[in-house]
């Protein structure tokens, strides 16, 4: 865990030196950066839309500002500053986006052997930002030994891309990732045992040397992870404070090990709900307050500190906050009673859209009940939601999938429950704003998510 200290050097400035030029990003993850880009094309068409109502007949709009608008999306997806929230119930795969975009943003642009730098063919993309992320772990269940693997997969991964690109094959075999904590061969053994074999060849079966080695592979990830800041607050005072020190502690780190912070990730928002539920329980008993009163009280109390905490760390430095949210399984069982019901009704009336109906989780449609100064702070949110695995499946055209790749079909019903128990569907929809109803869906495996 790391400390923020107090700085003691020059007032607050902005990292860069031009404060209207912005850092523009992305997800890294296909299909929440197609969301995100029909969002800016919405926009962008609205904003011509509306800019042509004003013209005069005796001023023609310019062919050159319309293109100008129209490639204004494509230059970016996300923007220094945005606020992003994925909110759905546990287990829904919020915390292994957050994963995928730290290690896409903590690993190099690209790998090159130290001793071969002139040979560009000893080179391989890895297509990360080479910057630093912070993170929240407010509930305890960041785990270390996950995202390591993840890291380790995707490097992989782009060996086996870069030796198809080149003609050649690569064969990786690994019964278990090492772990980051062990370097001695003893304690490899005993904790995290590996049996992996690296090959490279060519169509002549002779061995490359551009392929990285195992440790190679582990240095990297390592060296990957020491850009990763990782905060655990206690309770709410404590994150508060955090977040009034954390400007200069990143103006600190950036001086010292010359790289700057891309995202701000807070893991979940509402972690310190009941701890400070309880303690302003407490103190209404003691004062006798009313309850309803406190209590939408404290939601814009504490909502309010954090989003004026957040906003001077976004002047300062320019980061992309983004957040996690959950929701309450009572209110997704009175959700899901109430789909159940509707999809009843609408299956008497509306037999055409039954598939439909029966492919979108009910928990995309909940409605989050998060305080108005935190929903008006965030541009945009997420709902995130794991199809439910059928405890039987009798005829396997029931289960149904969007986009019609799904696990439904003539196979047997043990079988595709057997897929889905081990590589499920996640299904998602942007609520904030309200501009693309478009579902997306992926999956999850030990390397990470799957973005097909």
């Amino acid at each position: 865990m790391y400390t923020p200290k107090k700085s003691t050097s020059q007032p607050r400035r902005s990292l860069n030196n031009n404060d209207n030029h912005s850092r523009n990003e992305s997800f890294h993850l296909s299909f929440l950066d197609n969301i995100i880009l029909k969002v800016n094309e919405n926009n962008s068409i609205n904003n011509i839309r509306n800019s042509s109502i004003n013209i005069t007949p005796t001023s023609p709009p310019s062919s050159r500002n319309n293109n100008n608008n129209n490639n204004n999306f494509h230059h970016h997806l996300l923007k220094s500053g945005d606020v992003i929230e994925f909110y759905g119930p546990a287990c829904s795969g919020k915390t292994t986006i957050l994963y995928h975009m730290i290690l896409t943003t903590i690993l190099p642009p690209r790998w090159t052997r130290s001793n071969n730098n002139s040979n560009t063919s000893s080179s391989i993309d890895l297509y990360g930002r080479g910057k630093g992320v912070i993170f929240f772990d407010l509930d305890g269940k960041f785990k270390i030994q996950r995202l390591y693997s993840m890291i380790l997969h995707y490097i992989i991964q782009r060996i086996s891309d870069t030796a198809k690109e080149r003609g050649q094959t690569y064969k990786h075999e690994s019964s278990s990732p090492p772990s980051p904590f062990f370097d001695d061969e003893e304690g490899k053994k005993k904790n995290h045992p590996t049996n992996t074999k690296n090959e490279v060849k060519n169509n002549n079966d002779m061995k490359l040397e551009w392929v990285p080695t195992e440790n190679e592979i582990k240095t990297i990830a390592r060296c990957s992870l020491n850009k990763l800041h990782i905060f655990e607050p206690p309770n709410s005072e404590s994150l508060y404070a955090t977040l009034l020190t954390l400007p200069e502690y990143i103006m600190e780190c950036i001086q010292k090990e010359k790289y700057e912070f891309t995202f701000l990730m807070i893991d979940p928002i509402n972690s310190f709900y009941w701890q400070d539920k309880v303690e302003e329980l407490d103190q209404m008993i003691n004062s006798d307050n009313n309850y309803n009163n406190n209590n939408n009280r404290w939601k814009q109390k504490n909502s309010y500190y954090y989003v004026q905490a957040l906003k001077q760390v976004i002047q300062v430095t320019k980061v992309i906050i983004i957040s996690t949210n959950g929701i309450s399984s009572k209110k997704m069982m009175n959700n899901q009673n109430n789909q159940n019901n509707n999809n009843n009704q609408n299956n008497n009336n509306n037999n055409n859209n039954n598939n439909v109906i029966q492919s979108i989780p009910p928990e995309l449609c909940y409605i989050n009940i998060a305080p108005p100064v935190w929903q008006s702070f965030v541009k945009y949110r997420f709902a995130l939601a794991k199809q439910p695995l059928p405890q039987y499946l009798i005829n396997p055209e029931e289960v149904i999938s969007i986009g019609g790749g799904g696990v439904g079909g003539g196979d047997d019903g043990n079988t595709q429950r057997k897929e889905l128990s081990i590589q499920p569907w996640f299904y998602g929809r942007l609520i904030t704003p309200p501009s693309c109803n478009e579902i997306f869906r992926f999956r999850i495996s030990e390397g990470g998510i799957i973005d097909k």
